[in-house]
């Protein structure tokens, strides 16, 4: 398990470095590439700089700690005006400094003096039975839970990135159908009035021609539509609402990796980020235990104190040291109660990693059943797009020869547009559902 968690680690600063090293900024008629998008969403995105501030603050919660390891020096130094008590008669020789009662007889301001105090402490923790180390072990602990939750968002954008991407060109492609059926029922509307002129076909045909692509025409404008749609979801997913126009490129055909799902399960315990965490998070809840428990015994600590007190100078001066043991001994049962807070907190963390070994699974046997699904349907589209084309080539041939009907030729574009639809749907459901499966094992690039 160290093992692991250390090669995950050196994975996690390797990619860290590498997007540091890339400066990649998105600029206006840019054509931009699957990777440079990712990268510029690991740049931009709000939530990403946000945990980098948390693992900021734990590092200094570190040094914090590491703190109470070094001696704590103090300096301070004091300036008081006195007038004395008469002991005899209760008296104040001034009314400076007059305790309540007492009877004011004013003698004169030679008695009245001053006096200087300056003190110098150091404080230096000797022993605690290991409180402060299993805290600051807790603490590491910590920011290493926030690291990998970090490596869990970042593995959340590059998805998010994907999937818009992979949906932009859905919408893309789809309005190169949508435009091409609206041409093919330009087509059928000439060669449906130039019949019609000749005689061979009734006005019933034109008019049937001309509704079909006035709808063919409401399909590109919802294509419009969904291409602008899915490319604000891109823009959003980039950290950049406002982005300058640019293009995407084509994605070649991507085959998920071949890994049985045994395999891919027995990856993703060992370099889910979301599950390193949990695993981070319970050794800490493990050492905040181990410092609870060490509350109940003594704390011992070494102070020196150097003190020049006096009335004139040069003042006196003196100085202490010793050695002090403090044995908490009745803490109103604050000890015991934190005990059982941390051992509490240690069942959460365990139930909360068997949930998210559960969901683990659950994802990856969601991931291989679109995969499965996604290939067939690949291979049946594209069985369906060569028939879908052949059918549609004859139709118009046969309307143009007037062997055919208008219902023929309609129903041979609109299968053909629905055959290329069925099969732009499926390629990139399979490159999401490759890309859901990468994130389900933690291997995001």
């Amino acid at each position: 398990m160290v093992k692991t968690v250390t090669a995950a680690f050196c994975i996690f600063l390797f990619s860290i470095c590498a997007t540091d090293a890339s400066d990649f900024r998105l600029e206006a008629g840019q054509t931009l590439s699957l990777r440079e998008a990712i990268e510029i969403a690991l740049q931009n995105q709000p939530i990403l700089e946000a945990q980098h501030g948390q693992i900021e603050a734990g590092e200094a919660r570190i040094g914090q700690i590491r703190g109470d390891f070094l001696p704590r020096l103090t300096l301070g130094g004091a300036y008081t005006r006195i007038s004395p008590v008469d002991a005899a008669t209760g008296a104040a020789t001034s009314s400076a400094g007059l305790p309540p009662g007492s009877q004011y007889i004013p003698t004169g301001a030679e008695d009245t003096y001053n006096q200087y105090a300056a003190t110098g402490s150091l404080n230096q923790l000797i022993f605690d039975f290991g409180k402060t180390w299993a805290n600051l072990r807790a603490q590491k602990s910590n920011v290493q839970a926030t690291l990998m939750d970090l490596q869990e968002m970042r593995d959340q954008v590059i998805l998010a990135v994907k999937e818009a991407y992979y949906n932009l060109l859905i919408a893309r492609e789809s309005h190169d159908v949508a435009a091409e059926k609206v041409e093919l029922f330009k087509q059928h509307v000439r060669y449906a009035q130039a019949l019609y002129d000749t005689g061979a076909k009734s006005k019933l045909d034109t008019t049937k021609a001309l509704v079909d692509l006035n709808n063919a025409q409401v399909d590109l404008i919802k294509a419009e539509n969904g291409v602008r749609y899915y490319r604000l979801a891109l823009n959003n997913a980039l950290g950049l609402p406002d982005a300058p126009s640019y293009s995407i490129q084509e994605d070649p055909f991507y085959e998920a990796p071949r890994i049985d799902y045994e395999e891919a399960l027995k990856k993703a315990y060992a370099g889910r980020p979301d599950l390193l965490s949990m695993q981070k998070q319970r050794e800490s809840a493990e050492q905040s235990l181990l410092a609870a428990e060490r509350t109940h015994y003594p704390v011992i600590s070494g102070n020196v104190n150097y003190t020049f007190v006096g009335t004139e100078f040069p003042i006196d001066h003196g100085w202490t040291a010793g050695i002090y043991m403090t044995v908490p001994l009745f803490s109103g049962f604050t000890t015991a109660y934190k005990v059982s807070e941390n051992r509490a907190n240690i069942a959460v963390v365990d139930a909360r990693m068997k949930e998210l070994k559960q969901k683990i699974a659950l994802e990856l046997e969601q991931a291989f059943l679109a995969l499965r699904e996604s290939r067939e349907r690949i291979q049946s589209t594209l069985v369906a797009i060569r028939h879908a084309r052949e059918n549609l080539d004859l139709a118009m041939e046969r309307y143009a020869a007037g062997l055919a009907i208008h219902v023929e030729v309609a129903d041979a574009i609109f299968s053909n547009a629905n055959a290329r639809y069925a099969n732009i749907s499926a390629n990139y459901d399979h490159k999401i559902a490759a890309s859901h499966l990468e994130k389900a094992m933690g291997s995001s690039p």
